[in-house]
């Protein structure tokens, strides 16, 4: 699935990030990118990049479209973010069913995460069960629609808070920056610097959107951290 490579956010250094001329450039070439049915364009997080598809793309069956709230905390609206299934080189010619799909927690969020160094990805380790996921695991057990992380999770994205501040802020200093619900997305992403992202927050920005992929009746088989 190829990508554009013009960012909507661009960002000036861990949690923090300019905003300018990419908000303009996401109305203007609207024509040019794939959209969800309300018109706006379909998005795929990388680290903190945040990238749209170009229409010319070839979207792949195994992509999974969800709705995520971000933006200025108090006024979040949801996006749609696409994540293809993980391809994992240790079953590229039998390769186990997986779905990708979404959770909101309030913080803390009762989980304890670990890196997969073979497979270079994060993955749920436990779920405390006195925790928010813990109650929300307990609940989803029972049946229902409810969803909740399991230890073997992997984690795909997640929202995060970070400070977000105006070009013209800068130039005149007429605006505060805003603390934003952002995306990250943890593909690939070195387990320190997802973990930085992750503790970006504080209850009062909201609650946490994780993005994860379960396969079918299977643990993620992990190495030693």
């Amino acid at each position: 699935m190829a990508l554009a490579t013009v960012p909507l956010v661009l960002m000036g250094g861990a949690g923090v990030f300019f905003a300018g001329k990419a908000d303009v450039e996401e109305e203007d070439g609207r024509d040019e990118w794939l959209c969800d049915a309300k018109g706006e364009p379909i998005l795929v997080a990388t680290s903190y990049e945040t990238r749209t598809i170009p229409k010319s793309a070839v979207v792949d069956e195994d992509v999974t479209m969800l709705r995520i709230p971000v933006g200025p905390v108090g006024q979040t609206r949801l996006r749609t973010y696409a994540f293809s299934k993980t391809k994992n080189a240790d079953h590229a010619m039998n390769p186990p069913s997986t779905r990708v799909f979404s959770v909101t927690l309030p913080r803390p969020l009762g989980l304890v995460m670990a890196e997969d160094r073979s497979q270079k990805r994060v993955v749920v380790e436990s779920v405390a069960s006195t925790g928010c996921a813990g109650q929300q695991l307990s609940l989803a057990s029972l049946g229902g629609s409810m969803e909740a992380p399991k230890p073997g999770d992997v984690l795909r994205a997640f929202t995060c808070t970070v400070v977000v501040y105006k070009a013209a802020a800068l130039a005149f200093g007429a605006q505060r920056p805003e603390r934003t619900i952002a995306m990250y997305g943890a593909d690939g992403q070195p387990w320190p610097r997802a973990a930085d992202a992750l503790r970006r927050g504080v209850k009062a920005d909201g609650d946490v959107t994780l993005v994860l992929e379960r396969y079918d009746n299977k643990t993620v088989e992990m190495e030693p951290s």
